[in-house]
């Protein structure tokens, strides 16, 4: 037992004195002396940073596909043609428009130069409709606008009052076109805006238009209802087509009688319109003499228009003795601000120079010609033939 004992107290001291050293060759024993280290209550936490990991250094990353996201634009977009969020109400009468006023400011004129910004705009129905605003409105969301023949005059007035250039610029283009708007279309047309005064310029480009077509225009209650101003620059143009010179005499008369106590102060402005010189020397002379109507008499006899017949009747006359003494031949020269020259076949009273059937040409004739116009098909108008003026030959009824 006390060997056993003995051996074990040698055992035990032999590994108390048991010691294993591990040399860090790089450790400077000089510079770091014991009273340097730190104990493990002293040591502090380092972050990764402090550590040296750079958390913007992934490898990969440029490479790696992101993630899109919906175009601001299409947002936007989705966002004013569902009417969310809408910031602006427009009253117009009992109508009410929820709308983006950055919307209408980008197009208007009108809504830009608002110095305050009300909750709610009130237009006037007279030149902003309901239906007009609605489709501008739709104009200006849409990428390719179409505009509708039905309602391109309502536009316009609306446009013209809310200063929306482009879509002025957008109506010109098809009033410009003249496979639009030409004869019966741009009578039509001219009829439509007749009584807007914003649409002048238009109105006067429709009546420029209005050539062959004319003559079934003067059989119309349109014609009859055509303001003064109006009649006076249809009938100055040298592009209207007529059977004779006469016609527009008769016009004139036609459209006076409709109201003759007062249209009788615009004659001495009408009778601008009328082109003596281009009446046939025989029919001055015969409706002086011969005419029977009480009204076209009464206009004959104002003094400005019985001036201006006297003139005409004076220049050629002289213009006959010239050929007569020179041996010259003015039937054929062109006459100055003469109109286009047509030959309707169901006009009576039409004759070539020096047929023997152009006796007469009352305005009892040219009702009757109003009145089977009334009567032809809608493209009567298309079968009007043109001819020349001051035509000598065999005449048509001779034929």
């Amino acid at each position: 037992m006390d060997e056993l004992m003995r051996l074990s107290a040698q055992s035990a001291k032999s590994r108390s004195t048991f010691t294993m050293n591990f040399t860090n060759p790089r450790f400077n024993e000089d510079a770091f002396s014991n009273e340097d280290t730190p104990s493990s209550a002293e040591c502090k936490n380092r972050s990764l940073i402090e550590f040296g990991y750079n958390f913007e250094d992934v490898q990969g990353w440029s490479k790696m596909k992101q993630w899109p996201k919906d175009k601001l634009a299409t947002i936007l977009q989705y966002t004013v043609e569902l009417h969310l969020k809408t910031t602006l109400v427009i009253k117009i009468r009992n109508s009410y428009f929820n709308c983006h006023l950055p919307v209408l400011q980008v197009y208007s004129q009108f809504f830009m130069e608002l110095e305050e910004i009300p909750m709610m705009v009130t237009l006037p129905e007279d030149l902003v409709t309901p239906k007009a605003f609605m489709i501008i409105y739709k104009w200006m969301l849409t990428a390719e606008p179409y505009l509708d023949r039905t309602h391109i005059v309502e536009l316009f007035i609306a446009a013209s009052y809310l200063r929306i250039k482009q879509l002025l610029a957008h109506c010109w283009i098809c009033f410009d076109d003249v496979q639009c708007f030409n004869e019966v279309t741009a009578c039509i047309l001219y009829v439509e805006t007749r009584y807007h005064p914003s649409l002048d310029i238009v109105r006067n480009v429709m009546l420029t238009r209005i050539q062959k077509f004319v003559l079934i225009f003067a059989a119309t209650r349109d014609f009859l209802e055509l303001p003064h101003n109006h009649l006076i620059y249809l009938l100055s143009s040298s592009s209207i087509a007529l059977n004779t010179e006469c016609e527009v005499l008769y016009m004139v008369v036609r459209w006076m009688s409709h109201d003759w106590s007062t249209r009788r102060a615009y004659a001495l402005k009408i009778v601008e319109c009328i082109r003596f010189n281009c009446m046939p020397l025989w029919y001055m002379l015969f409706v002086r003499r011969e005419e029977t109507h009480e009204l076209l008499l009464q206009f004959l006899n104002l003094n400005e228009v019985n001036g201006k017949m006297t003139e005409a009747i004076t220049n050629i006359t002289s213009s006959m003795y010239d050929d007569q003494i020179f041996g010259t031949n003015s039937t054929h020269k062109d006459t100055p601000h003469e109109r286009k020259w047509i030959h309707d076949q169901s006009c009576d009273y039409h004759h070539l120079i020096g047929c023997p059937n152009s006796l007469e040409i009352r305005y009892e004739h040219f009702q009757a010609y109003m009145w089977k116009l009334q009567q032809k098909p809608v493209d009567h108008w298309t079968t009007f033939k043109s001819v020349e003026f001051n035509t000598v030959g065999p005449c048509h009824c001779m034929r």
